[in-house]
């Protein structure tokens, strides 16, 4: 069978099979065949496909940049083949190390950024989707497909149960990320009091939502607003960057930092999102500092008793 033939079969199950994906995954799965497989295998016999060529090709990605999604869609094709189609070889994606691409410092705002970019934005009409995603560190899909009925503007309850996406220049509201991504988390109070004032100002039904442009459209504002206001640069996942940072740095456990982005898990969290910083390491020391003192009788440390050496 040829690589390409085996291409074909593969996305069109992902399209139209029993486990059909979402438009947006298989756009991702259509990029990486388009794009790295098919130059590479595209003419070759599948079970030519060898540990060692596969090895070579991976180890040709500058800086590692686009291989770690290739060959995890290579090795998804395989054992799809192995397993569907019955094809008979070994393999050849075991074993096969994946170079890591340098990380980029992604650019976060501290408290005070972050608070003069949410009042400066006042009267935009996305302000209300950048103070929930500032503030409760939503995923962009999520924080525009919020409407005002899914949010407590008495108790700052908000619903987080799905996302509004690109692909292929349509818009799809699909469930969330994940299952612990359907969640509910809660606004603080100052943001309560602003979405309330841009509810009546904008005289908003409840289910509208809040801000009726597309997703994409939503971000180029946004970019082009940081422009034109001293944030060159920031994007709205670095709000979700921001939020997490800003929430550690306060004294939030990581596992509840965990919990309002949405993740899995912690260390998905902690890898992705929080910045080591001094300040996070001071504000908690202090914190240590407090409790060791308060265990003293006088508040302060008693100095340790040293014993008399015995001649």
């Amino acid at each position: 069978m040829l690589f390409s033939e085996l291409a074909s079969m593969y996305l069109e199950d992902k399209r139209e099979g029993r486990k059909a994906v979402r438009p947006n995954t298989l756009e991702g799965y259509v990029s990486a065949i388009n794009n790295h497989l098919l130059p590479r295998w595209g003419r070759a016999e599948v079970e030519s496909v060898t540990y060692d060529a596969v090895q070579s090709w991976v180890d040709s990605f500058p800086e590692g940049r686009g291989a770690e999604k290739a060959y995890k869609t290579l090795r998804q094709m395989v054992r799809w083949a192995i397993a569907k189609r019955h094809v008979v070889m070994a393999d050849p994606t075991i074993g096969v190390e994946v170079p890591r691409p340098r990380k980029r410092a992604v650019r976060v705002l501290d408290d005070k950024q972050l608070n003069r970019m949410l009042y400066a934005c006042k009267g935009e009409p996305w302000e209300a989707v950048v103070w929930c995603q500032a503030c409760l560190g939503l995923r962009r899909c999520e924080a525009v497909a919020l409407t005002w009925s899914d949010i407590d503007l008495r108790s700052g309850v908000v619903s987080i149960t799905k996302g509004r996406h690109v692909v292929g220049g349509r818009v799809f509201v699909w469930g969330t990320k994940t299952p612990k991504s359907t969640r509910e988390v809660v606004l603080p109070r100052f943001a309560v009091e602003r979405l309330r004032a841009i509810k009546r100002e904008r005289r908003a039904r409840n289910d509208e939502l809040l801000c009726d442009l597309r997703p994409d459209g939503i971000s180029r504002r946004f970019r082009s607003w940081c422009r034109r206001n001293g944030f060159a640069g920031l994007t709205m996942m670095q709000l979700r960057h921001s939020f997490a940072t800003i929430a550690v740095r306060a004294g939030m456990p990581i596992e509840v930092v965990a919990m309002m982005l949405g993740h899995t898990d912690i260390s998905m969290c902690y890898e992705r999102y929080v910045s080591r910083s001094v300040d996070v390491f001071r504000v908690n020391i202090r914190r240590f500092a407090d409790l060791i003192l308060r265990a003293a009788p006088d508040a302060r440390l008693a100095k340790p008793h040293t014993p008399a050496l015995v001649a």
